[in-house]
């Protein structure tokens, strides 16, 4: 990945004395756009060594105006000062343009992860893209654009070849994309990596089916029982909500009448080989949800996890697949607009019944049956922008898992200093 202003600044210096402002100028006034591109960066690293790290981040944000546009390394460099200096959301904002950009030139697994970078940093701002009607809306209508272009002939047919057995028939159906549809290696893209099935990578699929535990468990007649999805971005042991509410389902689903599994797209996990320089850490589900998926495991829920090695279309287009194979009736995904595998797994996959929780944004796909809330609020800031193509909204109450907390040990008072002789009417 590109380096950062402070190396280069080390690396230049260490080969001899630092450019002055009339070497610049004649790099910036260069006919060839890499030479000023080059300029470029060396004018941000002269601000950033004499300590002007805000002028550092107004020479690099000058780069569209010099170059035309942004090229990565600079890029990574908004990226870099923005979450040094605070400006978070500038640079959320910058890479929502490097995004369209390379969405122009059919780089779109790039765009998808620089949209994916942006949305992270509009988080650690503002949330004022995730949180704007407007640009909320164009959002998803990128993703659309990018899903429609992986499509063959743009458009969903309005309904699928074969209709499964005992399955609800639904008004909105949506195609698988067509796996030979690769993005041009003339757009600055990987040939996409192809795979027959998610569960073919030896460590994308966690089956208790194939243990002893799960070969316990198995349900003999499948088909009986109605086959229930939930779609995360990755799992987390404790502390995350959509984790916690897939212990939830684990637990307390009943098994005479449904079938549960569970899916991680992956998309908050590290990918093998990120095109932008702004992604997830490299940690992955096995790691962080090592303890919900042995529960899974003892339950008998099989959990399939998402390639980290493919692209995002590629990961997402695999998974949507892996759904429809494994005769999904009714699939519930806890992913926002910040989930971009997530959406195109959605808009993508031939399920039935399709439904999406509310968890900070919603998904806004077409073809959503519904979108549950938890909080009323959040129907009410969205009415007058919902748009009608993407499903039905309905409040869903949260309760407590009343024996998780039982099965919690109690903490001692010194732990946050409170006196013995104190009365302790509750704890945030």
């Amino acid at each position: 990945m590109p380096i950062t202003l402070d190396e280069i600044v080390r690396d230049v210096e260490r080969q001899g004395p630092y450019p002055d402002a009339a070497q610049l100028a004649g790099l910036l006034n260069d006919p060839d756009r890499e030479k000023r591109s080059v300029g470029l960066l060396l004018k941000a690293g002269a601000c950033f060594r004499s300590g002007d790290e805000i002028g550092a981040f107004r020479e690099l944000l000058r780069s569209r105006a010099v170059l035309g546009g942004v090229p990565l390394e600079i890029m990574a460099n908004i990226v870099w000062l923005g979450l040094r200096l605070n400006r978070a959301q500038e640079a959320a904002f910058e890479c929502l343009e490097f995004a369209r950009w390379a969405a122009s030139i059919q780089a779109f697994d790039l765009a998808l992860e620089a949209c994916f970078g942006g949305l992270l940093l509009d988080q650690k701002g503002a949330m004022e893209i995730l949180r704007t009607p407007r640009l909320a809306l164009e959002v998803a209508d990128f993703y659309e654009q990018i899903a429609r272009r992986l499509q063959p002939g743009g458009e969903p047919p309005a309904s699928r070849s074969a209709e499964p057995t005992k399955r609800p028939t639904l008004n909105n159906q949506h195609p698988m994309p067509n796996r030979d549809d690769s993005q041009s290696e003339e757009a600055g893209q990987r040939p996409a990596p192809q795979f027959d099935s998610v569960s073919q990578s030896p460590q994308s699929k966690i089956d208790p089916d194939s243990s002893e535990v799960g070969a316990k468990s198995k349900i003999e007649n499948r088909k009986s029982k109605i086959l229930v999805a939930l779609v995360v971005p990755n799992l987390v042991d404790d502390i995350v909500a959509y984790s916690k509410r897939v212990q939830y389902f684990a637990r307390y689903l009943d098994p005479e009448k449904y079938r549960l599994h569970v899916y991680s797209t992956e998309n908050f996990s590290g990918r093998e080989n990120p095109l932008f320089p702004y992604h997830c850490a490299r940690y992955s589900t096995e790691q962080t949800g090592k303890n919900i998926i042995a529960e899974l495991k003892e339950r008998g829920v099989p959990v399939t996890l998402g390639t980290r090695q493919a692209p995002f279309a590629a990961a997402a287009r695999e998974l949507a697949g892996k759904l429809e194979q494994d005769g999904i009736q009714i699939v519930v995904f806890q992913g926002g607009l910040a989930c971009p595998i997530d959406w195109l797994v959605a808009r993508w996959s031939r399920v039935p019944l399709k439904a999406a929780i509310h968890i900070g944004s919603s998904m806004l796909v077409p073809g959503m049956d519904v979108t549950f809330f938890d909080n009323a609020v959040n129907i009410e800031r969205e009415k007058d922008w919902w748009p009608p193509n993407v499903g039905e909204r309905a409040v869903l109450r949260k309760g407590a898992d009343i024996e998780e907390l039982d099965r919690q040990p109690a903490h001692p008072r010194a732990l946050w200093n409170i006196p013995d002789d104190a009365v302790v009417i509750g704890l945030l």
